[in-house]
């Protein structure tokens, strides 16, 4: 028997997952408006209805973005023998011993991720077939896949897919060489392996597309955590003087060179220009305090009163403790993003502050940041090219908020948890639930310039430069792929492209 997707399924996403402290700790704002959250009514089998009491206008901006699928890939029949809500304790149990998870939440929520768990009912193209942590992952075509092409023919055409995860750029870019890729996306082969991809690519059988981009906001930068735990950290990372100092100390022209092959623009933050919520204003803020100069740099530093250093000519506290900092960040070595925090170093270093890195794995950097552990994050901005729906930089946040985790914690619980935020940081707050509220993009694009234009003047977050695009490779055989693409949305996102319609010629 197949159970299809119905309104059974929403709705149990709607009350037994979303209205689930243990499984939603914080109700996503786009699911509730100044009055309370929204409801869902089940009109039939193939119908629903969603309620709020107040207008919510980036409800249907959302439905189509990926941040919504947990509404349409939550099968009742299926997860439900993981929720106590239908399961009996004691069968319950028996799964967390056998599954190896201490509570019934951890297991719900691996089995409701279909990038993990193979055995997941899909409404994508292709399901998952191999277990997590494996180095080469399967995925085949879904007969259930609900989308045909013009003639009537089901998609998606590919039948099975081979994705092969390659730590190494030296290997992923021998195989793409060597014709054994037929789409090598994302990291393979850097900018600066360009020209030798162009050269091989008629003896590997693979066009080069070189207009790839994922259309975030910056490839990396550096978040100043305002909530840092130690006191005399805190008391500098809240002076502008100092983020000011660390903006104007690192040559951002010399990283694009060495790193970005000259191909990244140096500027703070902006909304990408594919964006319906990009303006001339954001650029103009963007390009202030981005110039190099360590000498404004080292008087800024010198006016905070660090103007004692040690042997190794590193500033001094008054009470003789060096001036040391940890910058923390996942991007894996031999990638721009990863090798980025070195350079970052050493121009801060050049201006007396010590910096020890520490690369993290993406859950431990998380767990990390949301426990307010740390100093600074260096990271990339990306996510889709809607303000909204996803960018750690706004105030109330989807995913952690590494500039002020605090501040985040106090907004979202109307302040009973967290640190209560400064006037400028309680105005953002103000600035994104007007946005969140407003009826048309025009007054929400006039708020999201205004967010950030006061985050451009206060440099809680500091971009250091834009991404460069990426030189992707695409077997000659590998059909309905464009070649050259202008506007991505965002290349994780890959809706543009319309991968169920790709398709090998034999």
């Amino acid at each position: 028997m197949v159970n299809f997707f119905t309104t059974d399924d929403i709705v149990f996403w709607y009350e037994d997952i979303l209205l689930n402290k243990d499984l939603t700790p914080v109700i996503p704002q786009w699911f509730q408006t100044k009055d309370g959250v929204g409801k869902v009514e089940k009109v039939d089998q193939y119908t629903v209805r969603f309620i709020f009491r107040n207008p919510n206008p980036i409800f249907f901006e959302t439905l189509y973005s990926n941040i919504s699928w947990p509404m349409v890939m939550s099968p009742k029949h299926y997860l439900k023998q993981f929720h106590p809500k239908y399961t009996p304790s004691e069968e319950l149990n028996k799964l967390l011993k056998s599954e190896g998870f201490s509570a019934w939440n951890q297991l719900f929520l691996r089995k409701a991720d279909y990038t993990v768990n193979p055995d997941l009912p899909v409404m994508v193209p292709w399901q998952l077939k191999t277990k997590p942590g494996q180095i080469v992952q399967i995925m085949e075509r879904n007969p259930y896949y609900f989308k045909v092409d013009s003639a009537g023919n089901q998609l998606p055409y590919i039948d099975r897919i081979v994705l092969e995860i390659v730590s190494d750029a030296n290997i992923a870019l021998m195989k793409a060489l060597s014709g054994g890729t037929d789409w090598g996306c994302h990291f393979i082969g850097g900018l600066n392996d360009f020209p030798i991809l162009v050269e091989n690519a008629e003896k590997g059988g693979y066009d080069v597309a070189t207009r790839y981009t994922v259309d975030g906001i910056t490839a990396i930068a550096l978040f100043v955590n305002q909530n840092v735990k130690d006191p005399k950290l805190r008391s500098l990372f809240r002076d502008r003087r100092f983020r000011l100092a660390l903006s104007l100390a690192v040559d951002r022209d010399a990283i694009s060179k060495i790193l970005y092959a000259g191909q990244s623009e140096k500027r703070l933050l902006v909304m990408p220009e594919s964006s319906p919520y990009y303006s001339l204003e954001q650029k103009e803020s963007a390009l202030k305090n981005v110039e190099y100069d360590p000498k404004k740099a080292n008087q800024l530093l010198d006016q905070l009163g660090l103007t004692k250093r040690d042997k190794d000519g590193y500033r001094l506290f008054a009470d003789g403790t060096p001036v040391a900092i940890v910058i923390e960040y996942r991007h894996p070595p031999g990638s721009y993003q990863g090798d980025t925090p070195e350079l970052i170093a050493k121009y801060l270093s050049n201006v007396g502050i010590k910096v020890a890195l520490k690369q993290e794995t993406a859950s431990l950097l998380a767990t990390r940041t949301a426990a307010n552990e740390h100093h600074m994050v260096a990271i990339n901005i990306s996510g889709p090219w809607h303000p909204i729906l996803d960018w750690n930089f706004l105030p109330i946040s989807v995913g952690t908020t590494y500039w002020a985790p605090l501040w985040y914690r106090w907004a979202v619980s109307e302040g009973k948890e967290g640190e209560e935020p400064p006037p400028v940081s309680k105005k953002m707050v103000s600035l994104q639930k007007a946005m969140l509220e407003a009826l048309d993009i025009k007054t929400r694009r006039k708020i999201v310039t205004e967010i950030i234009r006061t985050h451009n003047e206060n440099l809680w977050i500091i971009p250091i430069t834009t991404y460069p695009g990426e030189a992707h490779i695409i077997k000659k055989n590998f059909r309905n792929t464009p070649r050259k693409v202008t506007g991505l949305q965002n290349f994780y996102h890959r809706q543009p492209l319309y991968p169920e319609q790709f398709f090998i010629k034999q």
